[in-house]
């Protein structure tokens, strides 16, 4: 997690860590800053991937409550995670490409309106109608169906009245299907917005540096970062045999002025905006960060200098 400054912290901007209630320690926290995970699948079912890091979800707040929701209406779920300290709340907006998808609310012939305990079948998935998922936590009672790249979903919803109904629904939209009546409403998704992900520091040159070494490390760091700090004797360390760069989000005499509170000896230079925005999650830099690149090219990200060595003794 990205460590505030004490002066940010006094000028009442959110903490990036958060005090323990009844401890006088601010670094602690409940789940030992431990990041969040999420996991892609393929559409054609095979080995999910990790990739918290990359998609900006691996927040390490104290997160409690968690809802997949489409909260924009553009056919993809999106999550809010609710925190037991600040930030309280965190939105992670689902801006990456998706498949084609369906959206369906249920209105049952009487009981409750909402549906619950129905389900809905597709390709042999089952998609229950649910109030409430995970630890306090209630959800929107509509099912979303993904259906990769198919351009309609076949439907069976089985009612909790024990009616069995079939449906069809093109994809690329949000329907109502009411008991015994079929798709009483329908709309579409709304379109994504064009705006561009800011491009991820693969390669060297998108930082704005040239490799004069086969290796490259990269430490990014903040003036009163202890992990930052903590990090500059294992650098050292290996100073002469990598190139070794240190990128701050600082400015002109700030930059320097940061890199010496923290021990920093070696060359420095200002973290691009656009780098900086690619590898924050909600708004925060994720610090300690070390890029490893070969040649030019990223090929691991490390959260501090732990597995340092190791990575560089790899072939």
């Amino acid at each position: 997690m990205a460590q505030a400054t004490a002066g940010e912290q006094k000028r009442g901007s959110i903490p990036r860590t958060a005090p323990v209630e009844g401890s006088d320690d601010a670094t602690m926290s409940f789940s030992g800053w431990e990041p969040k995970k999420l996991w892609l699948t393929p559409p054609d079912g095979g080995q999910s991937t990790e990739c918290a890091f990359t998609e900006g979800f691996d927040s390490r707040a104290d997160g409690r409550s968690l809802v997949a929701a489409d909260l924009d209406g553009d056919g993809d779920l999106d999550l809010l995670m609710r925190n037991r300290a600040a930030p309280k709340l965190q939105l992670f907006e689902n801006e990456g490409p998706s498949g084609r998808a369906v959206e369906v609310e249920l209105v049952p012939d009487g009981g409750s309106p909402f549906g619950e305990g129905a389900r809905v079948f597709e390709s042999g998935r089952a998609f229950p109608v649910v109030l409430a998922r995970g630890y306090a936590t209630s959800v929107d009672p509509v099912v979303h169906v993904g259906l990769g790249q198919r351009a309609k979903a076949s439907l069976e919803v089985r009612w909790r009245s024990g009616a069995v109904e079939q449906v069809e629904v093109p994809a690329g939209q949000r329907v109502r299907v009411s008991e015994g009546q079929g798709v009483t409403a329908s709309r579409p998704f709304v379109d994504k917005p064009a705006e561009a992900a800011p491009p991820f520091p693969a390669s060297l040159g998108a930082l704005g540096l040239t490799a004069s070494a086969d290796t490259t490390v990269v430490q990014l760091f903040l003036k009163g970062c202890a992990p930052c700090a903590a990090e500059v004797p294992a650098l050292r360390a290996v100073e002469k045999r990598v190139q070794l760069v240190s990128l701050g989000l600082h400015e002109g005499a700030a930059l320097t002025e940061a890199a010496a509170s923290l021990g920093i000896t070696w060359a420095v230079s200002a973290l691009p905006a656009p780098a900086a925005d690619a590898l924050s999650t909600a708004g925060s830099l994720p610090l300690p960060i070390l890029l490893v690149y070969r040649k030019g090219a990223l090929t691991r990200v490390l959260p501090g200098p732990r597995a340092l060595e190791a990575v560089l003794a790899e072939p």
